[in-house]
């Protein structure tokens, strides 16, 4: 499990009327997408917008590498 550490600046939050805006940049897609699930599961909070920007994108994955395309069986 990572650490999950920001400093104060980096990300601002705006509540009006129960919904939660945020903005700033953040490390890692993911951290984004935590920090807007964890503040949806608030009580009293209706709505999140999600404003928030990240430096690198960790969901995308790198295409899968062809095995070896020989299916010849060799018995030694």
């Amino acid at each position: 499990m990572r650490s999950f550490v920001m400093t104060p600046e980096a990300i601002q939050v705006a509540v009006r009327w129960n919904v939660v805006t945020l903005s700033g940049t953040v490390d890692r897609k993911s951290d984004a997408d935590i920090l807007a699930r964890v503040i949806r599961e608030l009580d009293g909070v209706v709505e999140v917008v999600d404003r928030l920007s990240y430096r690198w994108d960790d969901s995308v994955t790198a295409p899968a590498q062809p095995v070896s395309l020989d299916r010849t069986f060799r018995a030694y």
